[in-house]
């Protein structure tokens, strides 16, 4: 048997041997698009540009609003609408008051009764959290944020992000130009750049106007050969995983090998993401790959490499090349 353990993105670079993707189909590096608040124009104004461009992206809600103020927030059908189109609702909160200076059980009902309130009206949970403006952060309220969720935007936690703040109350000026810089840096390097964006005109918006901004999604979009375009859980899922996973060739030959992927984290409901597994084979033109039941799994060839994304579940998975 021959086992090969999932090892760091600089280690793989160079391995011919079956490893895990750094990130989903071998990206280089990924982005994750986030808008705070969920102010009804801000959240009109965003989807008008991302939905036709096929961007998802994470719209942090602060879900005691919604519905009770009809000209300001979105209302729970457009979130749950928002779900079935593929964007992330994940828990905010307003303002006033500060998280660290109310009693601990306004906390506690702040951010865990907040994100109930997400799944209860939408069905999905809410698995991100972002801190809202001005309040501080302490082991206390950090704790109680881990309890029902897992990526927290303003962590140091997140596995080789990059936040970078698109507009604020103090500094309105955005360079395109500089940003774009600032992506192909990350992406060189492996990282996860994550946008935080309020609105994209007005408020605290740094773009000169929609279409500015809508240049700067579309050429984002034209490096998706090498960016992974997703929401900040979805991507959290994947690196999470990959950092918990151990892939196990069980055998090899000529043009097939079968491997057993798993992870150590004890959440699997939440953690059922694919991890995309590289098979370096310069010779292969096509190849199939079925899990243990038969059903085919997505595989490609690119570059010398095939591509199999596989739950990191324990089943056995066979690929033919």
């Amino acid at each position: 048997m021959m086992a090969v353990i999932s090892v760091g993105c600089s280690a793989i670079a160079n391995s011919s041997a079956p490893y895990i993707a750094p990130y989903y189909n071998d990206k280089q590096g990924a982005i994750s698009f986030t808008f705070d608040d969920g102010f009804q124009h801000e959240v009109d104004d965003a989807l008008e540009i991302i939905d036709p461009l096929g961007i998802k992206g994470t719209f942090f809600l602060i879900p005691t609003r919604v519905d009770t103020i009809p000209s300001q927030s979105i209302h729970w059908d457009q979130a749950k609408s928002m779900v079935e189109h593929g964007h992330e609702l994940g828990t905010h909160d307003a303002i006033k008051p500060r998280l660290h200076e109310i009693p601990i059980e306004q906390v506690v009902q702040k951010i865990n009764g907040g994100g109930r309130l997400i799944e209860q009206n939408t069905g999905q949970q809410s698995v991100s959290f972002a801190m809202p403006g001005g309040s501080k952060n302490n082991p206390e309220i950090e704790a109680i944020i881990y309890e029902q969720h897992y990526f927290f935007r303003k962590s140091e936690k997140l596995p080789n992000a990059i936040k970078a703040g698109y507009g604020s109350a103090g500094k309105r000026v955005w360079d395109d130009h500089k940003t774009r810089a600032q992506i192909e840096e990350s992406v060189s390097q492996g990282k996860w750049f994550i946008p935080v964006i309020h609105s994209v005109v007005n408020g605290y918006s740094p773009f000169k106007s929609k279409e500015e901004f809508k240049a700067h999604c579309e050429w984002v979009v034209s490096k998706e050969h090498v960016i992974w375009i997703a929401p900040l859980g979805e991507v959290g899922r994947y690196v999470y995983e990959r950092d918990a996973a151990t892939l196990d060739v069980t055998s090899q030959t000529s043009n097939s090998l079968t491997f057993k992927l798993t992870h150590t984290l004890q959440d699997k409901a939440v953690f059922n993401h694919p991890l995309t597994v590289v098979i370096p084979e310069t010779g292969a033109v096509s190849a199939k790959a079925t899990d243990a039941s038969g059903q085919s799994l997505e595989t490609s060839v690119k570059d010398g490499k095939i591509l199999v994304n596989a739950l990191p579940n324990g089943q056995t998975v066979a690929v033919t090349w």
